[in-house]
């Protein structure tokens, strides 16, 4: 139906037509009550009758008036004339998206305009529990004085509520969608509204990171030549790269849009409000980026190797200094020593460093620019910053990334997540796999595209090509020398040969040596006697890890010979002793950046936590805590600490004392035989780590209980004593479950191996279940199977989940999800049941909960956790010391570049 001018609708004049969709013809029409313009839409005739249509209408109505924002178009009234459906709505004057973008790319000033309007206003929707689901070019209008209004909730869908929206959202009827109908406009659907899933608000992120890539590229991400290949492409395919389409899309858009088309809804903003914020900083700082390459003042480009001139700011005169050290070409040493100057680089609290048990940051290898590993808003994640600039950028797919490292032309970052080597473009895109690696123990990328790097801390080197592909062991183990691992290699310039690690796996890096390796022929020999974690420095040096210090050591790299004695040079760096790495980097032109060791790291405190999350601390003592596990009768805790309280300790809380049952080496891992009078935990003081136990009243010495070529922890002992679960290591399946047996004989047989990871398994207190956890599913999640077997196994967790452990009267299975304490009450018979998750409290509103290391006290109402000292809590900083090389060189001056 078409409505002719002059016809009336209620009190509206119908002025002329506007435009017509799938969902309705819009019109302009006359207010005659008000005197005003306003825009009509209707439903067409042959839809009028269809009850799911005018539901849909009607929601459009309901949705968009429960919303009161500049960037959503506002609804006047809803009515009905003569069967025909109507909304009297806000008339914009002005273009759509759609037609800004039929000329080619929009500028980028005003694309970011645009696009953070947008992203505005589906923050203040998806707030209200509003999901648009039909967001594209056509439905967004740009007025004339520059404001954008989202248009058309036609498809707008209601979210399960919270009670904090609920409260705020006015009457909203639910439409009458399912799953596995698709709604919305093809080519801008996201992959599970594609695929006909339920939907949330990250739905349409997608649609907007859709629309901003046209804005940006002037190209449709997903154009195909038909509906099928379109849904086909935005289901399994990857859209050409912002980057290469149109190279002056600054490099922080490029990262929010791809992060917005991730396939997996997770890996997209936890929040709109995120995204919004996002984009308006890249906004505001626009006029620092062209092409996604730091703009300087043409007086300063001219000397871009040279030193930074003063600035007029303080700040801004710091990081111009850093800039300008770290920018130098390594080939330009001054003539004249530069003066050593320290200074911090300060982050925000929810992209600060933090420590891992891998190398957490890295410079390119100009030295303009730093990755590092941030906290993120749920998981740790890559930033990259560079040098002259106060902000830091997340890297889209980093999620749970450590051990950064450049490739030779700084354009890559290769890091370690998922159990898996991988690499990202700093150009934009998403990461790609390059091969399995179990943990990351140090990696290097040579000119020829080789990298070289440690794929489990019990192994030789490995190769790879940064293509990726099947890897190729580099070195062999000496086991007759007492050669566990070779770890921590770097390819010296040249690409011919490469420094690295030789260890015993004992902990103490203090004895391991320093060898070079020749790429082509293998040939290998040894450099240094007693460090770690060595790297060649310009000057002519090797500096390297000793005694929880830095040390240099004169070095010709032509002759590949060491030259002269060995020189403390710094102290306070942060150090991950157990394996044998401190977190520091150098630009070859001459300036340091480290993490600082926090000693408050090593005050932390255990404390009771109540279901709700209230803590009470459990004790004074304050030492560098690890893991905890309550007695059976819940009187005793013990504990894994280290550092300087390397060891397990017991404590006893009806009385408050403490027990240093085992001390030095690597400890980890107790756990409490089922009559609590034996408590094994894991050691390296054999070598690898294997399982040990021993009674607690020291009646006999500890005793290992096997002896095995891979790391292997114990995690939970039955009930009876007769049996114990382990976790071993395996370079092909990675982490597996087996039982052994602690009769005579100590046999031990498989029980959970798969190509997953399997892990944190525990005993019931019946002894007839485990809980463990996997990741098969992609993600890690909770699962329960009867024990002894063989059994099916039932999924726990719904949205990912770690490390279970059982109430006492098995009626609850709790575990952790992210930062977030969950339970759910299981049924053991007549068959094993599960209810839906729920949480108890988020340990992020706590402050420093370490919740991989909690148990369960006897009564299943407190946990016992650990926790960071407050002050700790804190954002770290990154320390910087320009003239570095210079300082280098003045204290060896043996050195020869």
């Amino acid at each position: 139906m078409t409505l002719a001018a002059g016809t009336r609708l209620g009190p509206y004049e119908i002025l002329s037509q506007l435009g017509a969709g799938g969902m309705g013809e819009v019109y302009r029409a006359r207010d005659s009550r008000l005197g005003r313009d306003v825009a009509i839409k209707v439903l067409p005739a042959e839809y009028s009758a269809d009850p799911g249509r005018l539901s849909r209408f009607e929601q459009e109505a309901r949705a968009a008036s429960a919303l009161n924002h500049p960037n959503i178009v506002t609804v006047h009234d809803i009515g009905q004339v003569d069967s025909v459906p109507y909304i009297a709505m806000e008339l914009i004057e002005g273009n759509s998206v759609r037609e800004l973008i039929a000329s080619g790319p929009v500028p980028v000033r005003k694309l970011l305009g645009i696009a953070t309007q947008v992203a505005e206003g589906l923050a203040k929707a998806h707030a209200a529990g509003i999901v648009h689901r039909d967001l594209k070019p056509e439905n967004l209008m740009v007025s004339a004085d520059g404001f954008v209004k989202i248009l058309d909730f036609g498809l707008a869908k209601l979210v399960p509520e919270s009670a904090e929206t609920a409260s705020r959202v006015p009457t909203i009827a639910r439409p009458e969608t399912h799953p596995g109908i698709v709604m919305g406009t093809v080519g801008y659907m996201s992959p599970e509204q594609a695929g006909g899933q339920a939907l949330d608000f990250r739905s349409d992120q997608f649609s907007f990171g859709s629309i901003v890539y046209e804005m940006a590229t002037g190209r449709r991400a997903f154009a195909r030549a038909t509906t099928v290949d379109t849904l086909s492409a935005i289901l399994h395919e990857e859209p050409e790269p912002i980057g290469r389409v149109n190279p002056a899309t600054p490099p922080p858009l490029r990262w929010i849009v791809e992060r917005c088309l991730a396939k997996d809804s997770r890996e997209r903003y936890a929040s709109t409000v995120d995204l919004a914020r996002d984009l308006a900083s890249v906004r505001e700082h626009i006029s620092e980026l062209s092409g996604g390459e730091v703009v300087l003042p043409s007086a300063i480009r001219r000397r871009s190797r040279e030193r930074l001139a003063w600035g007029v700011a303080a700040a801004a005169l710091l990081c111009g200094l850093a800039a300008g050290y770290l920018a130098r070409g390594s080939g330009r040493m001054a003539s004249e020593p530069r003066p050593l100057m320290r200074l911090n680089l300060t982050f925000p609290a929810a992209e600060s460093p933090v420590t891992s048990m891998m190398p957490v940051l890295a410079l390119s290898p100009d030295g303009t620019r730093l990755v590092y590993v941030g906290r993120g808003p749920r998981a740790t994640r890559l930033y990259v910053r560079a040098m002259d600039r106060f902000e830091a950028t997340s890297i889209p797919g980093t999620e749970g990334a450590s051990g950064p490292f450049f490739s030779p032309d700084g354009q890559w970052v290769g890091f370690w997540a998922d159990r898996k080597l991988k690499k990202v473009s700093l150009a934009g895109g998403q990461p790609m796999t390059l091969c399995d690696a179990q943990v990351l123990r140090g990696a290097s990328w040579g000119t020829d595209g080789t990298i070289l790097f440690s794929p489990l801390g019990s192994e030789p080197l490995f190769r790879v090509s940064d293509k990726g592909g099947e890897p190729k062991a580099a070195t062999t183990l000496d086991r007759k020398k007492g050669e566990k691992t070779h770890r921590w290699p770097q390819i010296l310039p040249g690409g011919k040969a490469a420094i690295f690690t030789i260890a015993d796996l004992t902990g103490n890096y203090d004895s391991a040596r320093i060898g070079v390796l020749m790429l082509e022929t293998g040939e290998r020999r040894t450099l240094l006697e007693g460090g770690t974690d060595a790297r060649y420095v310009p000057t002519g040096h090797l500096v390297y890890l000793r005694a929880g210090s830095l040390f240099a050591v004169p070095f010709d790299v032509e002759r590949l010979a060491v030259t002269g004695p060995a020189v403390p040079i710094l102290d306070g760096v942060n150090v991950y002793g157990n394996a044998g790495f401190a977190d520091y980097a150098f630009s070859p032109a001459g300036s340091l950046v480290f993490l600082p060791l926090d000693p408050r790291e090593l005050e932390r405190e255990l404390v009771w936590v109540d279901r709700k999350g209230a803590a009470t601390p459990l004790t004074d003592a304050r030492r560098n805590y690890r893991t905890v596990r309550l007695s059976p009768d819940g009187r005793r805790l013990a504990v894994a600490a280290g550092a300087q309280d390397s060891g397990i300790w017991i404590y006893d809380l009806t009385r408050g004392s403490w027990d240093r049952l085992i001390s030095g080496g690597m400890a980890s891992s107790p756990v409490w035989s089922g009559d609590g009078e034996r408590l094994a935990f894991g050691s390296n003081r054999n070598g690898l780590i294997n399982p040990f136990w021993m009674p607690t009243d020291r009646s006999a010495p500890a005793e290992q209980l096997t002896q095995v070529d891979t790391w292997t922890f114990p995690l939970s002992s039955s009930r009876d004593g007769r049996t114990m679960l382990v976790e071993g290591q395996n370079p092909k399946t990675g982490s597996d479950i087996s039982v052994l047996s602690l009769d005579s004989g100590r046999a031990r047989r498989p029980f959970l191996h798969s190509s997953a990871n399997e892990e944190a398994a525990r005993f019931s207190p019946d002894d007839h279940w485990i809980a463990y956890q996997s990741d098969e599913s992609g993600r890690s999640e909770v699962y329960v199977t009867a024990y002894p077997g063989p059994s099916g196994r039932w999924q726990v967790s719904i949205d990912g989940g770690s490390s279970p452990v059982w109430s006492r009267d098995e009626r609850e299975l709790f575990f952790r999800n992210r930062g977030k304490m969950m339970a759910a009450a299981v049924e053991l018979q007549p068959k094993f049941h599960t209810s839906v998750p729920k949480p108890l409290f988020d340990s992020a509103n706590l402050g420093g909960y370490d919740l991989g290391g909690y148990d369960v006290a006897p009564d299943g109402q407190r946990f016992v956790m650990i926790r960071t000292r407050e002050e700790s809590a804190a954002p770290r900083s990154l320390s910087v010391v320009l003239g570095w090389f210079d300082d280098l060189m003045r204290r060896v001056p043996q050195g020869k570049k």
